[in-house]
């Protein structure tokens, strides 16, 4: 067990004294509590302000996150999007690449074509040219040996009517004598 305290008997004097020490005491306490319920309340602020700047940042970070993930998928939205236009264009003019090579290819059939086309025509022509510089041959030497032919018989008309001019001078130089 614990020591009995034994009673102390105080003087008047000393009991003021006391008192005064314990009011000194218990002002001074009052004042340390008054200080300390300033800190709590002060801590307290701080905290509170502490808190709110503590939301105010998560708020700005999510609000940081909610704007970057708007602009990543806007940005994958455009590029999908730019990347179906590009798609369709690069199948739009792979088209028309196929459809002019296959022009390409029936061009140059034709091209074929319309040069036997002309070769035939040329050959036809040339065997036309052909034939008509035979035919002229043909009647020029039939034009020759007509105007031989003709030539020959004036000639021979010439010379039987001179023949017969000279006789008739002839007959009439005899007549005449």
């Amino acid at each position: 067990m614990a020591p009995k305290k034994e009673k102390v008997v105080l003087t008047e004097d000393q009991l003021d004294e006391e008192i005064t020490k314990a009011s000194l005491r218990l002002n001074a306490l009052k004042t340390i509590y008054t200080r300390r319920e300033e800190e709590v309340r002060e801590s307290a602020a701080e905290e509170k302000e502490l808190q709110e700047r503590c939301r105010q940042l998560e708020e700005a970070y999510s609000e940081s996150m909610r704007e970057r993930f708007d602009i990543i998928s806007d940005f994958t939205r455009q590029h999908k999007a730019t990347e179906d236009e590009l798609i369709a264009r690069i199948t739009v003019l792979d088209s028309i690449i196929t459809d002019l090579r296959d022009q390409k290819e029936l061009s140059i059939l034709a091209l074929k074509e319309t040069e036997k086309e002309r070769d035939h025509y040329i050959a036809m022509k040339q065997r036309e040219f052909e034939e008509q510089e035979k035919k002229m041959k043909e009647m020029e030497e039939e034009f020759a040996i007509m105007l031989n032919d003709t030539q020959n018989k004036m000639t021979e008309r010439v010379e039987a009517t001179m023949h017969m001019a000279d006789e008739d001078d002839e007959n009439d130089e005899d007549r005449d004598e």
